[in-house]
């Protein structure tokens, strides 16, 4: 049997793991697929501790305490000196909810379950994800998750079920690939994030450790230098053509973990491949690339978080030469060190383990409940700034649809007075946005309204819209709240509001002043349509056509219609920039952005939505009317006198919407009271007749929905 020895190409393969996943954080675009750098090391750390632990076993001197050993002075010291570093920085940078977040992330971290914590927080992929300094620590929980269970598994197949063994592990690959597959269209964050459905990555790893334990089979010279190349190339194929995009860790992922297999059994000395990958300079970077790992996630968030505004590629170069510098400096002083036992001995490591873990649980825990550390590590003034987000709405935990949270139209929440329910609040997040405020004037006018509203999803039957990556109930969603509409002749009013600009332009705005956003809409194929995405021109005109159907519909079943015109985005997030501002220079800023970039970016819609035909039953209103000049001359306001319109980059707070909610709630009237006084003696009132409303006589609009509707991809 062979021993354990040094490959340096396996080094060399790390560096081409690590490169792309810095430079995709970096936000290269030509390095759209570097997050499959992850990948890479899931196979190559497969291969590596099975190979070590198929040894040991053989060779009689397996232990679980040795391995854990092993384990834990390769990931922990490291891990803790960026941890605490990362924590000082977080301290005197961090507004209290960022600092929430993370203290939660740090404590989650130390336990190897920053994936499930992530998981439940929010995408890899979404703009949120881009603020997170330990975001990148979710690997290692699915690694050390992996290595609680599969050493003790393997050492009892190998002693008593050898002969199984490999079918074994091969069952539970098939069925981890097999849930990646699925979890990938209609669970991806769930399937980006846990060991189910990454296992088959490092369980290929370990068949390449099985392969070669037994010896390799003599092959001709031509095939080694064929495999390993087509193996390299599978890998530069990803990292340059996947992106963002690719239904991930299905499938798709077998092109660089596959071309990963192919490196470690066939990039063998003498092939081009191995002497690539044995480059000297190469080799050093796959040396320090734990480090570089660890060290490059939070360098650029708080580098980010710091500069408020977008980071030039320039200084993310730069970034990236500090982040080799810190990863030397950490495997030099820190690595290198702890994994030689007669330097430190196992006590120690465990000790220190221990007292790492237990220092971060407890940070972790402190921040958790004092809300960030909020007392005097912030100043009220900015507290209050960063404090202005939608957990001030205490509607929307119940009252809101999505991917995993469904209100049926008849449970829908009640604004205002329930005892007079007049029509209904239909839209998305931007319905939301203007709930509370809404509630508060509609209360006072003793008139109510149902708020029915689904995340990302515009009120539009016929327009389908993905948005959570392949989350198909925004249609059916719609279909039962109108059809619930139409069929209560109560309800008079119908309230529509959405973020129409992003589902027209089909990304996010740049507001031309330091501001960003990056919200992307993709448009994808319908079955009865020809594949691959739509042209722009066919999905805007979609957008707007069914929207406008969808108002001269409801005006023609005899509804009042109040169609809410887009809100001014800010392209950058108010609270946060402002807060940030007044804490890192102390100078108070009133954030505003041009009025005519609003009329410039949102000329079709309002085009389109001022071309519907004037009828007595339907009321405008208009947002930047009230937004924008009223403040500031030529200026849509987003904070004011160290108060925030906006609770991120384009939904509006509790004050902003303020300032809307009456203009909407001054359309809706109630219903006169008649008292038996007044009406004349032995008048008999005629019953009035129910509205009966068939959605199938509307023609088109319902019956061929899905040869109508429209895709989008978020």
């Amino acid at each position: 049997m062979q021993s354990v020895k040094y490959r340096a190409e396996i080094d060399g393969l790390r560096a081409i793991a690590v490169a792309p996943v810095i430079l995709f954080h970096a936000g290269f675009s030509i390095f759209s697929g570097g997050f499959v750098g992850v990948d890479v090391f899931f196979v190559i750390s497969g291969y590596l501790i099975t190979t070590i632990l198929i040894t040991d076993i053989d060779a009689g001197r397996f232990s679980l305490m040795q391995f854990y050993e092993r384990r834990a002075r390769r990931i922990l010291p490291a891990l803790f000196v960026v941890l605490a570093v990362s924590a000082a920085i977080a301290w005197v940078t961090l507004m209290p909810k960022d600092m929430l977040d993370f203290s939660e992330s740090l404590a989650a971290t130390a336990l190897f379950s920053s994936n499930i914590l992530f998981w439940k927080e929010a995408g890899y992929f979404d703009t949120a994800a881009e603020l997170k300094p330990l975001l990148h620590t979710w690997s290692l929980a699915v690694e050390e998750q992996f290595y609680i269970f599969f050493p003790p598994a393997l050492y009892v197949l190998w002693r008593w079920g050898r002969r199984n063994m490999l079918g074994v592990l091969i069952a539970v690959f098939v069925l981890s690939l097999a849930l990646a597959q699925w979890g990938a269209y209609h669970k991806p964050s769930s399937a980006f994030y846990l060991l189910p459905t990454r296992a088959w990555e490092l369980l290929m790893g370990s068949f390449c450790a099985f392969y070669l334990q037994r010896g390799r089979i003599p092959l001709p010279a031509a095939l080694h230098q064929g495999a390993a190349a087509l193996g390299l190339g599978c890998i530069s194929f990803a990292v340059f053509a996947y992106d963002t995009t690719t239904p991930w860790p299905g499938l798709y992922a077998l092109l660089p973990t596959l071309g990963t297999a192919l490196i470690i059994l066939f990039a063998t000395r003498g092939t081009l491949v191995h002497h690539l990958l044995s480059f000297k300079w190469i080799v050093g970077l796959g040396l320090i690339s734990y480090s570089a790992y660890l060290w490059h996630q939070p360098l650029f968030v708080f580098a980010r978080y710091r500069n408020l505004t977008p980071l030039s590629e320039g200084t993310m170069l730069a970034l990236c030469a500090v982040t080799i510098g810190l990863a030397w400096l950490s495997w030099r002083y820190i690595e290198a060190p702890f994994r030689a036992p007669r330097q430190i001995g196992r006590a120690a490591v465990f000790r220190l383990s221990a007292t790492g873990m237990a220092a971060c649980i407890l940070v972790g825990a402190a921040g958790y409940h004092s809300d960030g550390f909020k007392g005097p590590r912030i100043p009220d003034q900015v507290a209050a700034l960063a404090a202005f987000t939608h957990d001030d709405n205490p509607f929307r935990a119940r009252c809101f649809s999505g991917p995993n949270h469904y209100v049926e139209p008849d449970n829908a929440c009640i604004l205002g007075n329930r005892d007079d329910i007049r029509g209904v609040l239909m839209g998305d997040s931007h319905s939301d946005a203007v709930a509370y405020p809404l509630h508060t004037v509609l209360d006072a006018q003793n008139v109510g309204l149902k708020h029915m509203w689904y995340n990302g999803c515009p009120p539009i039957e016929g327009l389908h819209v993905l948005t959570h990556k392949n989350d198909y109930r925004c249609a059916g969603f719609n279909a039962d709240a109108f059809a619930a509409v139409y069929a209560d002749p109560a309800l008079e009013y119908v309230v529509l509001t959405g973020r129409f600009t992003i589902y027209f332009e089909g990304d996010g705005y740049d507001n031309g002043e330091g501001g960003v956003e990056h919200d992307t809409y993709y448009p994808a194929g319908l079955s009865d349509r020809a594949p691959g995405p739509y042209p722009e021109a066919e999905r805007r005109a979609d957008v707007l056509r069914l929207y406008a159907r969808q108002v001269t519909d409801l005006l023609a079943a005899g509804k009042k219609v109040i169609l809410l015109y887009p809100v001014p985005e800010q392209g950058w997030d108010v609270p946060a920039f402002v807060a940030k501002t007044l804490f890192f220079s102390g100078q108070e800023i009133d954030l505003s952005v041009s009025h005519d970039s609003f009329k410039a970016r949102n000329h079709s819609v309002i085009a389109n939505f001022d071309a519907i035909p004037d009828h007595p039953n339907l009321f405008r209103v208009k947002p930047d009317a009230i937004l924008c000049d009223t403040f500031i001359a030529g200026r849509c306001v987003g904070a004011l006198d160290q108060k925030a319109f906006y609770y991120d980059d384009d939904h509006l707070s509790n004050y902003g919407a303020s300032y809307i909610a009456p203009e909407i709630a001054r359309h809706i009237t109630p219903r006169p009271t008649l008292t038996a006084e007044a009406l004349p003696e032995r008048v008999a009132i005629p019953p009035q007749p129910l509205l009966e409303y068939r959605p199938q006589e509307r023609g088109l609009v319902h019956d061929i929905a899905m040869e109508t509707g429209t895709w989008f991809l978020d």
